[in-house]
């Protein structure tokens, strides 16, 4: 199983964004922005793994429609002030942070199989790391993967924020249409393992 989890650094920006609040945080699609005076850091979305199961070796060189991709979040600093943009959604402003959690899953990926001519069947989904990958599936699994695909926002006012990845998608649009405030562990708890930072 590969793993693409938070680098030492980005850990380091998470304890500091958790110990010190930032003045707001900010929705922009593709990321989330938590603005400090002079700085901020973004917590985006990036490509972990290409994944092409392809039994052509021509299909496993280039990406064809049975080409697969794994996310994963990386939390980045920038050195200059944030600037919101027309379509910058403010989400707090001015709350105190009491905890953050790191949000985990593991995905896996199935061979691709020819069921008719130019037809194929494949699977991917995704668990709670701590579960055994299932069985009960009638197609080989092919690749695993245990990913950091974001974090949620405890606030002491009691609000929380679900920043993270949804069915790893490449944009966080349907985390903020479905989950993105609210206490949603017992629906979530079979696709995601939630880790506080300490």
């Amino acid at each position: 199983m590969k793993t693409y989890l938070f680098s030492d650094e980005e850990l380091f920006h998470l304890k500091y964004i958790k110990d010190n609040s930032p003045i707001r945080i900010w929705f922009e699609n593709i990321c989330y922005v938590f603005e400090y005076g002079s700085f901020h850091f973004l917590l985006e979305i990036k490509l972990a793994e290409k994944i092409n199961l392809s039994q052509s070796s021509k299909s496993k060189e280039e990406d064809t429609i049975q080409t697969q991709y794994a996310m994963k979040t990386q939390i980045i600093f920038k050195d200059e002030k944030f600037v919101a943009q027309s379509g910058s959604e403010l989400l707090v402003e001015n709350e105190e942070i009491s905890e953050i959690e790191m949000v985990k899953t593991k995905l896996y990926f199935t061979e691709v199989r020819e069921i008719k001519k130019n037809l194929f069947e494949s699977e991917s989904s995704q668990i709670n790391p701590t579960e055994d990958l299932p069985t009960e599936i009638n197609i080989k699994i092919e690749k695993v993967i245990m990913a950091d695909v974001g974090i949620i926002v405890k606030f002491e006012s009691k609000k929380i924020l679900n920043l993270f990845i949804n069915e790893n998608e490449d944009d966080f649009q349907s985390t903020n249409l479905l989950y993105q405030e609210g206490n949603f562990y017992a629906e979530l708890k079979s696709k995601y393992q939630f880790i506080a930072l300490s």
